[in-house]
């Protein structure tokens, strides 16, 4: 109930944005197919095909981050008082580590931010793994949490950094439609926690931070205007 006075809250508060109009003389051509767009971006900057695959598999660590408490207290046995703090641990690390992330991404670039994100994910899980008692949970959701930071700002700036102004919407717009399938994550972790228990789920986890790690060797750095990025004249 407390969940959803709030919810209420946020969503008037944001009905009441004021979004700024077009500029005079400014306007849009409704002929132009959004289809034809599309295709044409994919074209210009392909390695949008190569950036939706990684976060695919690490995005929002959505495939085991909704069954940490679980394995915590019904695989580890941790009592259920903990919980909120292994919250908190996650929240703490998300919040500082953008002290971090930020003016490294401001100053490096935003691939640094999700090989690091990633780096730190695998660190993360494999401390799930291992941990035993309150203290090293703690340690493992706070890492956790410093790697949700860094693959959110690291995922958002790249898409920002690819194309110019104009473009950017619509590229933010396309990885958000190609984005559908991480909803549906969860639903494979549950699955696999039934077929297979928590252990097998983490450790999927790692085979999936991986590959996504290794699927980072080929992301070209917009900061240095390296071509790879786009836009590609056709």
């Amino acid at each position: 109930m407390l969940s959803f006075i709030t919810l209420i809250i946020a969503y008037t508060a944001m009905s009441m944005f004021k979004f700024p109009r077009d500029s005079p003389g400014k306007f849009s051509d409704a002929n132009v197919s959004l289809w034809r767009e599309c295709l044409k971006a994919f074209r210009t900057y392909p390695i949008i095909k190569r950036l939706i695959p990684i976060q695919l598999l690490t995005s929002n660590l959505a495939l085991f981050m909704p069954f940490l408490t679980l394995y915590a207290t019904k695989g580890q046995h941790i009592p259920l008082k903990w919980v909120g703090v292994f919250i908190i641990c996650i929240k703490l690390g998300i919040m500082l580590s953008n002290l971090l992330w930020v003016p490294i991404g401001n100053k490096i670039g935003t691939r640094i931010l999700i090989r690091t994100g990633i780096i730190v994910a695998i660190a993360a899980i494999v401390l799930n793994i291992f941990a035993h008692d309150v203290l090293s949970f703690s340690v493992a959701f706070f890492a956790t949490g410093f790697a949700f930071s860094a693959l959110r700002i690291g995922f958002s700036g790249y898409i920002l950094e690819i194309g110019p102004p104009e473009v950017r919407l619509l590229l933010v717009a396309i990885k958000g439609t190609m984005l559908l399938p991480l909803y549906f994550m969860p639903l494979l972790g549950g699955w696999i926690v039934d077929a297979m228990g928590y252990f097998w789920l983490l450790v999927l986890g790692l085979v999936f931070f991986s590959f996504a790690l290794f699927l980072t060797l080929s992301l070209c750095e917009p900061r240095k205007g390296d071509k790879a990025c786009g836009p590609i004249k056709l």
